[in-house]
């Protein structure tokens, strides 16, 4: 009798160890590792968030300059800061001189007789931004920030445009 006992407690355990190894391929196991995965991508994100300079987010506000920001990621360093920089010379540029067109299309149609009739509408809008050639000549960077990022470089950029008496005449001539 105490055998018995012996014997189903054993079992008890074994089954209970059993139930709690980590069953890999079982639909449970893929849940809970894609669930790991979203949390740990999730913690990258706001890692990455909290590492960003106030002025990318901000930039400075002068009379006499323009402030353009940039960011880019790369796994060579400076691949990462070319790119941040061309994407705040982008920004720059569309500063200086864009323009912007938009076109509205909308069609109504009614569809019933008489005092069951219905609208039916549709509305569709096209923008399109233009940057033409600019001259930036004069753009200085300001600030720049480099986060490494596992394999990969995290570099954000701040350049600034002086609108001095010549810049601010040729932004004029350009507008």
């Amino acid at each position: 009798m105490i055998v018995l006992k012996y014997l189903g407690l054993v079992l008890a355990i074994f089954g209970f160890l059993a139930g709690c190894a980590n069953k890999a391929g079982t639909p449970e196991a893929i849940a809970e590792a894609k669930k790991d995965r979203e949390k740990a991508e999730i913690k990258a994100v706001e890692k990455a968030a909290d590492e960003i300079p106030n002025w990318f987010i901000e930039p400075p506000v002068e009379e006499d300059a323009l402030y353009a920001t940039g960011v880019a990621t790369s796994s060579d360093m400076q691949m990462g800061m070319d790119r941040a920089m061309l994407a705040a010379k982008r920004d720059l540029a569309g500063q200086v001189n864009n323009r912007l067109s938009s076109k509205m299309k909308e069609f109504v149609s009614e569809v019933g007789q008489s005092d069951n009739t219905a609208l039916n509408r549709e509305v569709s809008t096209v923008t399109k931004n233009v940057v033409t050639e600019v001259n930036l000549a004069g753009y200085r960077r300001t600030k720049s920030k480099m986060i490494s990022e596992g394999k990969n470089y995290r570099v954000y950029v701040l350049l600034r445009y002086p609108i001095g008496e010549t810049n601010r005449m040729l932004v004029e001539q350009i507008n």
